[in-house]
Parts: C-alpha cells; structure tokens; sequence
C-alpha cells in the first residue's frame, strides 16, 4: 500500500477508537496561529478543543519545502506530509509507544523551525526528517531521506537504527494508543 493509504487506514481506525470514547475525538490546546477547519466545536476553558484529522487541499507547498532545503523528493514523505493535517498522535508501533508530532496546516512552520536546526552546518544537507518521539525514552522517530527507512535516534549518542524499511510498513504496524 501507499504511504496516503496506509494514512487512509490508519485514521479511519483512530476515529473509529476514539468514537467510542466519551469524548467522541481526541482533544488538543486550541491554536489560534492555524486554520481552524481542524477543530470540532469550542474550546474549553482550559482552552482545549475536539480536532480531527481533515484531508488537505492539494498544493505544492510541502514540495517547494523540499526544494527550499535541498532536500530529496521521496514520494514517500510528500505524501506524509501533504495528505492529512492532525494534531499530536499517540500511537504504538511494535512495543514502542510513540507520540507522532502534529502536521498541523500552518503553512508547515513548525517543520520548519526543525529543519532549520537540522541543516548540517557544513554543507546545509537535512539526513532525516523527525516525525515523533518514542516515550519514555525520548528519542527521536525519522524519516531517511535518502534511503526512505524509519530510524529511531538516541539524541544523546547520534546512534541509529532502523524500525521499519519505509514509511508505509511503520503505518501499516501503527496503531492508535487511545
């Protein structure tokens, strides 16, 4: 299957989950700096608000993204990145729970505040591209871009390895963690 697919695949199942909770979505702090069309209803008063996954319009933003930061165009990773915006997810993928960061539609300008800090100082290559952190851990779940693997990264000691051979194989195994 493809990595928009497996997306497919994977929120059907996390609305379907969290359907059944009292809450009927998951909830997240309201940002006022994104479109709304990903919220459900009103906030709280803690200012916390039902969001859903919504399909994004098609656009070459997340491509000229790529373009900006030299950064391979993987297949792979355009359709991550420019299928669905969501908030934060947590997941399980094997026996790993993992917080899956937000792809939220704010003209991509939290991922580019990471892309920025990840640009090699030397040459001004990106390797990988996070995509969530493992708990409890911490360390750091990405994408290769060249080799189009998911690896998990101790921050600590740079060390490496992989999780899954492509983006669509980690989907496929994720599940929602409600």
């Amino acid at each position: 299957m493809s990595v928009k697919e497996e997306l497919d695949h994977f929120f059907d199942k996390f609305l379907k989950e969290y359907s059944l909770t009292p809450n009927g979505l998951p909830t997240a702090p309201r940002r006022n700096d994104v479109d709304q069309s990903i919220y459900v209803g009103e906030a709280d008063k803690g200012g916390w608000c039902k969001w859903k996954p919504i399909r994004q319009p098609k656009n070459k933003d997340f491509e000229s993204l790529l373009d900006f930061y030299h950064i391979k165009k993987n297949n792979d990773i355009i359709e991550y990145f420019s299928t669905y915006f969501f908030s934060n997810i947590d997941a399980i993928f094997k026996s790993h729970k993992i917080l899956l960061s937000a792809n939220m539609p704010d003209g991509f300008k939290r991922l580019k505040r990471i892309l920025d800090g990840l640009q090699d100082g030397d040459t001004g290559t990106i390797t990988y591209i996070p995509i969530g952190i493992e708990h409890p851990r911490g360390y750091t779940i990405a994408i290769d871009v060249n080799k189009g693997a998911i690896v998990h990264i101790d921050d600590e000691t740079e060390k490496k390895r992989k999780i899954a051979p492509n983006l669509a194989s980690f989907l496929h195994e994720l599940e929602p963690d409600i």
